[in-house]
């Protein structure tokens, strides 16, 4: 049985349209979207290298997408199980703990790149 082949065109705007739902109803992606734009500013404003650059980005991105392979399995999860189950219980956490160490990562590298930008400006 073969599948319908849908366009680049309708993929993407099914793939934008999960985005915005995220947006719209997640607090902890819209705090992770706002540490995003805070991070564009602060490499804009901080004249920060290239390399460093990428290094925040890819951060930040790969937090966002860990939030939303979260959001996407908890769904799933309350959409197959909807009372308590132990099992479920834990498959969310360990979702949970995917984004926290990928929060913890980004953490740590923006520490790295950001520190001398933030000693400079206390040394002045």
């Amino acid at each position: 049985m073969r599948s319908k082949k849908t366009s680049f065109a309708s993929s993407l705007s099914n793939a934008l349209s999960g985005l915005v739902h995220l947006l719209r109803s997640e607090r902890n992606f819209q705090i992770e979207v706002a540490a995003l734009l805070l991070n564009l500013v602060l490499i804009v404003v901080l004249e920060v290298p290239l390399l460093k650059t990428l290094m925040i980005l890819s951060v930040c991105l790969l937090v966002l997408f860990a939030e939303t392979l979260n959001t996407a399995v908890e769904k799933l999860c309350d959409a197959l199980h909807p009372s308590h189950h132990p099992i479920i219980g834990l498959v969310k956490d360990l979702c949970a703990g995917a984004v926290l160490l990928c929060a913890a990562l980004a953490l740590i590298v923006g520490v790295v790149v950001y520190y001398p930008y933030v000693a400079a400006l206390l040394l002045r």
